[in-house]
């Protein structure tokens, strides 16, 4: 019975955004759950797929997570926690009033560094930026400090944008003297904030170089602040809570967890269908990872 209410809600999900623009989280909602036992984390683990469960914390044993769950499975959700005795409770009650707000605020502080010196620092990084103004942002670093950064594109995504890469090194160029530290951001499109962390650190081996000389002159930095572009886009345009890329998965969904595709512990962790929030490939690395 769970499985064919989860296999409706699936379709209805699926529906709503194939025939809106924006998907809408009107009635969506975030609870806060508590496994105390093993049991409890299995049960929860279940539900996941059985109801299309989002987890914006992971569930472990003695921890709380933050669920969000649909409005379809909304009462069996809580029905089913509270007949095996899962400690759980309501955090909020609509979720895209949530975002509502929070979308606000960014356009505002977003303005705001518009209208602000483009070496202020506090303005910079106040807002959660756009693809756009990241890029512009690597672009303007490569004009302006041409001994030590270099930005190139690495690959074309399936929409057809630019992956970008930034080498940020005292020699000009990444060579075999040095290590080599490699980092990447955004694989989750809506994880908004480790896009912003890796874009800061951008900044301060960049433009505060001069305090971060120890960190410049033993080692070579390749990064690369949005690993998934597409999805980064469609996050700031059409839905503020997808995790995945944007290349078809099969003929009815969209996109791969990228995360979730690596060959290591492959399929270990996620949703056994191609069309759940958290998902892999039929195949490790079957789906192009862009």
């Amino acid at each position: 019975m769970v499985q064919i209410f989860g296999a409706v809600s699936l379709l209805l999900i699926l529906l709503s955004i194939v025939l809106a623009d924006e998907v809408s989280y009107k009635n969506y909602k975030i609870y806060n759950v508590h496994t105390k036992t093993h049991a409890d984390l299995e049960l929860l683990h279940r539900l996941r797929n059985d109801l299309d469960l989002d987890f914006w914390s992971p569930a472990a044993l003695n921890r709380n997570s933050s669920v969000m769950v649909n409005p379809w499975n909304d009462g069996l959700f809580r029905e089913l926690l509270t007949k095996n005795d899962v400690e759980h409770r309501l955090t909020h009650s609509d979720v895209e009033s949530l975002m509502n707000q929070k979308s606000a605020e960014n356009r505002i502080n977003s303005r705001r560094r518009r209208n602000t010196k483009q070496d202020d620092t506090i303005a910079k990084f106040d807002h959660f930026w756009t693809l756009d103004e990241i890029y512009q942002y690597l672009d303007d670093l490569k004009q302006k400090y041409p001994h030590l950064v270099r930005v190139k594109d690495y690959g074309v995504t399936h929409e057809g944008r630019p992956i970008k890469v930034i080498t940020i090194s005292t020699t000009g160029v990444v060579d075999e003297f040095h290590p080599a530290v490699l980092i990447d951001g955004g694989i989750h499109a809506r994880e908004w904030a480790g896009h912003m962390s890796v874009v800061y650190l951008i900044h301060q081996l960049v433009e505060r170089s001069a305090e971060n000389m120890e960190l410049l002159n033993s080692t070579n930095w390749v990064i690369m602040p949005v690993a998934n572009p597409d999805g980064y886009v469609y996050t700031h345009e059409s839905n503020r809570l997808w995790r995945k890329n944007r290349a078809p998965a099969n003929t009815v969904c969209i996109g791969t967890d990228l995360n979730r595709n690596f060959p290591f512990q492959w399929a270990f962790y996620g949703g056994v269908s191609i069309c759940l929030v958290f998902n892999f490939s039929n195949i490790a690395l079957l789906c192009p990872s862009r």
